[in-house]
């Protein structure tokens, strides 16, 4: 189990990306910092990399640690350290 305190999750919020209005899906946050940004996609949508792309831009905002892609079938999780962004094999533990 993760245990990512549920206290510490928002949904669906907005965010301003490059002077545009942005919704994201969800953001877990450790001490009262953006942790982790996660976008939910439908079913069919393929995560691919204009999928990532978005993310990115939305991570530019709010600067997370950890982005996360779902599309409820796949799932897939970067890490970002100074500017190195690396795939990883599973989500982070809290």
């Amino acid at each position: 189990m993760l245990q990512y305190p549920s206290s510490l999750i928002a949904v669906e919020k907005q965010v301003t990306v490059n002077q545009q209005k942005k919704r994201f899906d969800i953001v877990i946050y450790k001490n009262i910092t953006p942790w982790m940004l996660i976008e939910c996609k439908q079913p069919d949508v393929v995560i691919n990399d204009n999928t990532l792309q978005q993310i990115l831009a939305y991570n530019t905002t709010i600067n997370a640690a950890y982005f996360v892609v779902t599309n409820g079938n796949t799932t897939y999780c970067w890490s970002k350290k100074s500017s190195e962004i690396k795939l990883m094999n599973e989500l982070p533990n809290w």
